[in-house]
Parts: C-alpha cells; sequence; structure tokens
C-alpha cells in the first residue's frame, strides 16, 4: 500500500466512528475524531532517529511529552494507523516540516493525522488540568474541546494541512 492509501484508511475509520453518534446541539463538533479530521494535519511516518530514547508501549502522552521539551519538538495528539494496520488514539512528536518522531511505537505508523500544540498552550494547558493529554480526557473539562473547539494560539506550525 502507498501512503495515500493508508491515509484514506486511516480517515475511513475516522469518518466511520465519527458518525456514530449525533453532534449534541450546544457541541461544535460530535466527537474527537471529528475534531481532528477539521482541525488536523498530516504527518510524515519516519523511524525513529538512531539514538533517541524509545519509551515505553502504551505511554505515547507521557513518552511524547518528555521527547518534545528534550528535543525541542511539537507535541502532537491526534490518531494513526500503527504498522499492525490498527488504529489509535496517539501522541508523537513533530519536527517543523512534518516529520514523525514517534518515541513509543516499535515501528513507525503508516499514517499520523494530529494537531501540533505549542509549548506555550501545553503549559497553560498542564497548569490548569495538571496534565498534557489535551484531546482525550476531555470528560475531565466538560467536554470544552468538543464545545468550543481550540484557540488559535494552540496550533503549533507543523504538518501538512487536511482539508475535511
Amino acid at each position: 500500500m502507498t501512503n495515500a492509501n493508508h491515509k484514506q484508511e486511516l480517515l475511513n475509520w475516522l469518518q466511520r466512528v465519527s458518525g456514530l453518534l449525533p453532534k449534541p446541539e450546544q457541541f461544535r463538533y460530535p466527537n474527537t475524531e471529528a475534531l481532528v479530521m477539521a482541525l488536523g494535519r498530516w504527518f510524515t511516518p519516519a523511524a525513529l532517529p538512531a539514538g533517541r530514547f524509545q519509551g515505553p508501549l502504551r505511554a505515547c502522552f507521557t513518552n511524547a511529552t518528555s521527547h518534545s521539551k528534550r528535543h525541542g519538538l511539537s507535541y502532537v495528539e491526534g490518531f494513526a494507523l500503527a504498522d499492525t494496520g490498527f488504529v489509535a488514539p496517539h501522541a508523537w512528536c513533530a519536527h517543523p516540516d512534518g516529520t514523525v518522531e514517534d518515541p513509543t511505537w516499535n515501528d513507525a505508523g503508516r499514517a499520523y493525522l494530529g494537531i501540533g500544540f505549542t509549548p506555550d498552550y501545553l503549559a497553560q494547558f498542564e497548569a490548569r488540568r495538571g496534565t498534557v493529554t489535551v484531546l482525550f480526557d476531555q470528560h475531565l473539562d466538560d467536554m470544552r474541546l468538543l464545545r468550543e473547539g481550540l484557540p488559535e494560539t494552540a496550533f503549533a506550525d507543523t504538518g501538512v494541512p487536511h482539508a475535511a
């Protein structure tokens, strides 16, 4: 399969899941999948560079947070198509050109669609919520992101825009 096929596979999954529930009247987005399709950007899969620390599996949010700070990369949350063909909520790091550094998975994913966050936004978010898991713990913040969306100051300029 080509990279375009992997992107389409990820999009198809997100569209199916996004369509399972109706959007509540007071919400801008019905779910995280719809939010990522509307605001997310594509990131280019790549192997973790030699000498970079790989964290434990199933700890992507912690791994990506530490890795982004240590190496001056953007912290990104979204969805990724793993090399096994499984779609997962995921966090990774990205260079300004959108190249992925995934400090969690043993092998680079096949497709990554997500939102890169600025360090300032993450610091404010972490101070307010005690975590940098922005997209996937929304129930702890009264679903604010689904109701209101994200402020412009949240977005890091990385990745390739995706038109929903």
